[in-house]
C-alpha cells in the first residue's frame, strides 16, 4: 500500500512518545499514584491515535502499547496500595496481570508480527512473574525502553475526524493532568468504605464528578473497576 508522509501525524507520535519517557525517568514509588494517571491518560492518547492510523498495520501496535500501559497504570495503583497497607492491594496486582494476559492473547493472534509485538510478549512475561514492589521500576523502565514503530502515514480512519483533529490529538498529548473528584453511591448510599454485594442482584452505582478545569481536548472520563 502507497504511503504518503503526514506531518501531523509524526508530530503527534513523537509528542506521545516523548511523555512515555518523561512519565516514567526515574520512577518514584512515592508518586506511583500520580504515574498511573500519567499512564492511562497516554494510553488513551495512543488508542485515539490507532483510530487515526485507520487500516495501517502500526494502529494494531499503538493499541496493543496502549494496553501495556493501562497494565503499567495497575501496577502504579498496586504499589500505593501496598504501601498504604491497603486490603484491595493483592486485586490490583491481579488486574494487572489479567490485562496482560488478555493482551498476550492479542498479540498471539495478530496477523502482523515485529519486533514490538516480540517485546511486548517478552514484557508480558516479566509483569506475570513480578511479585513484590520493588520488581515494578524495572518493569516500568523495560516498557518505556521497547522500540515503537515510526508513525509518520495515516490510512483511512476509523472514525470520522474534523480537520482540527490532529491539533487537537497534539493538543492533548501535552495538555497537563486535570484533578478530578469523585464520589461514589451504591443503591442511593456514599461508599465511604469497601461494602459486599450479593451475587444475583442488581444494584445501582451512581458517580459525582467535581472538576476545577477541563481540557478542551478531552471529551471523555474512563472509570475502571475492580471486583474481587
Amino acid at each position: 500500500m502507497a504511503r504518503r508522509f503526514d506531518r501531523d501525524t509524526l508530530k503527534y507520535a513523537i509528542a506521545l512518545r516523548s511523555r512515555v519517557l518523561t512519565s516514567l525517568h526515574k520512577f518514584d514509588a512515592k508518586h506511583a499514584g500520580q504515574t498511573a494517571s500519567e499512564l492511562d491518560i497516554i494510553a488513551n492518547g495512543y488508542r485515539d491515535f490507532a483510530g487515526q492510523l485507520g487500516e495501517l498495520g502500526e494502529a494494531e501496535t499503538a493499541e496493543y502499547f496502549a494496553d501495556a500501559l493501562g497494565s503499567a497504570s495497575y501496577l502504579c495503583r498496586w504499589i500505593v496500595a501496598t504501601l498504604g497497607a491497603s486490603s484491595d492491594a493483592q486485586s490490583l496486582l491481579e488486574a494487572a496481570r489479567a490485562r496482560c494476559l488478555v493482551l498476550q492473547e492479542r498479540l498471539n493472534g495478530s496477523s502482523h508480527i515485529g519486533e514490538a509485538h516480540s517485546a511486548l510478549n517478552l514484557w508480558i512475561e516479566s509483569i506475570l512473574a513480578v511479585n513484590n514492589i520493588t520488581q515494578v521500576s524495572s518493569a516500568l523502565d523495560s516498557l518505556k525502553r521497547i522500540q515503537l514503530p515510526v508513525f509518520y502515514s495515516r490510512g483511512n480512519s476509523k472514525k470520522q475526524s474534523s480537520p482540527s483533529a490532529s491539533a487537537s490529538l497534539e493538543t492533548r498529548a501535552t495538555v497537563k493532568s486535570p484533578v478530578v473528584k469523585l464520589m461514589f453511591s451504591l443503591d442511593g448510599q456514599i461508599l465511604a468504605t469497601p461494602q459486599a454485594i450479593r451475587s444475583g442482584m442488581q444494584h445501582d452505582l451512581t458517580i459525582d464528578m467535581t472538576v476545577a478545569a477541563w481540557p478542551d481536548s478531552f471529551d471523555v472520563l474512563q472509570v475502571d473497576y475492580l471486583s474481587t
